[in-house]
């Protein structure tokens, strides 16, 4: 996901001398330092993933790389401060029914089993409706409203387009 978020944030082009390759199939140069940011904020997504997924101790042999309703309602509160608005806007008080609809929500495919890639995309989608600072990283190059000109991306990580 970080390859292919950070791949297409230039414009797509041809890759001379290629038959099929485009720029989206490698990270440019300008590309590297968002795919190293990209690269935390997956890592961040994938560690409160495994804080559930298996109950909580990391990635064991026991662990099925998908998380299912149990362990939502059991091991949530433990990654409401992973950073994530949608995390993070599970107030103390929610009841069970709303845990509930969440991991509804999270389980795009509802086979009642919130794989990784859901996890990733529900966090993802939250944080650009919330239309946060990391909304507006993860909506960069993405179709759709308001993502960030990848010049404000360089100006931020101390970088300048012609570096």
């Amino acid at each position: 996901r970080a390859f292919r978020d950070a791949a297409d944030m230039l414009a797509d082009k041809k890759v001379e001398g290629a038959k099929t390759a485009t720029t989206d199939d490698f990270i440019e140069r300008k590309e590297f330092r968002v795919a190293n940011a990209y690269l935390v904020i997956y890592a961040t997504m994938f560690d409160a993933f495994n804080v559930i997924d298996g109950g909580g101790e990391g990635t064991t042999a026991a662990d099925d790389r998908k998380m299912s309703l149990a362990e939502w309602e059991k091991g949530y509160e433990a990654v409401k401060y992973h950073g994530f608005k949608a995390l993070h806007d599970i107030s103390d008080d929610t009841n069970v029914a709303t845990v509930d609809s969440i991991f509804g929500e999270m389980d795009a495919d509802g086979k009642g089993a919130v794989m990784l890639s859901e996890w990733c995309e529900f966090l993802k989608q939250a944080e650009i409706q919330g239309q946060t600072f990391l909304g507006k990283w993860l909506g960069s190059g993405d179709p759709g409203p308001g993502p960030m000109d990848l010049s404000v991306w360089l100006d931020g990580l101390g970088q300048r387009e012609d570096d």
